[in-house]
Order: C-alpha cells, then structure tokens, then sequence
C-alpha cells in the first residue's frame, strides 16, 4: 500500500509541475501577443491618420488649390494656363469646366466696356450703419393677430446674415 501511495505522490508531483511549466508558457505567451496588439494598435492610430492626410492632400486639396491660383490668372485676363487631370471623378469635371472656360475666354475677344451708368448718390451718414433688412422696403402685412408682421423679404435677409 506504501508503495501505492508513494508512487501516486510522485505522480501527484510530476502533474503539478508539468502543469505549472504549461501555465507559465502560455501566460508569457499571453503577455507577449498583448503587448504586440498593443503596439499595432499605437502604429495604427498613428500612421492611419497620417496616411489619411496624405492621400487627402494629394488627391484633393492639391488640386484644388492649382485650380484656384489658375482661375486667378483667369481673372487677371491671364489665360495661358490649363489644367490637367486624368481622373474621372468631380474634380476632373472641375478641371474640365476650367479648361472650357479658359478656351471660350481666350476665344472671345474683351467684352467692350458698356457705358457707366451714373452710380447713385452717396448714402447719408445715418444709412451707413443699417443692416441690409433695414434697407429693404418694408411693406408690413397685418398678421391674424391684428399685428404688423415683417415683411417676406426681410425675414430671407435676415436669415441669409445669419448664416
């Protein structure tokens, strides 16, 4: 019976052990693919916006803005730029209709100057500090009430000062 129980001891022992080796090994194991999930996470959240950013200002902002600075050569009565893009997409129909532009107004000679109309009479000083709803006709309907309500006109002036 001795030899029974020291036998199954020693068992006893030899799985614990083994069992203790397996659970440190898989508990590193597990430490070690958390802190790389970690620090993919960290590149992540660095590297994607910047990535982002990129891609952005290359593709939108970029063309943008060259389409802007031509269009103020345009403006200027500067008409020997185009522009270029081979996309399809919104921006190459922008730099399509730029392109168009640029042909029909180096096409067409200057539109001659039309005669100056007389610019109207200097507003007096109390009309300079009004708002543009103040200078619009007022023509007041009376609401149900029996109030005077504003008229249409103001009420879209005012909303568009507003914004």
């Amino acid at each position: 019976m001795e030899a029974i129980t020291q036998l199954l001891t020693q068992l006893l022992e030899y799985e614990s052990s083994t069992g203790e080796e397996a659970y440190n090994s898989s508990s590193t194991i597990f430490y070690i693919v958390v802190a790389v999930l970690i620090i993919l996470l960290v590149a992540c959240v660095v590297l994607i916006p910047s990535f982002i950013k990129k891609m952005v200002t290359g593709s939108v902002v970029e063309p943008l803005e060259e389409t802007s600075s031509v269009l103020r050569e345009y403006a200027g009565g500067k008409y020997s730029r185009s522009l270029t893009w081979e996309a399809d997409d919104a921006i190459g129909d922008l730099v399509q209709s730029v392109n168009a532009l640029r042909s029909k107004m180096s096409a067409s000679p200057a539109p001659a100057q039309k005669a100056a109309a007389p610019e109207p009479a200097a507003a007096p000083a109390e009309e300079k500090g009004k708002s543009l709803s103040d200078m619009v006709k007022k023509t007041p309907e009376p609401a149900k009430d029996g109030t005077k309500a504003a008229s249409p006109t103001k009420k879209a002036i005012d909303k568009l000062q507003d914004i």
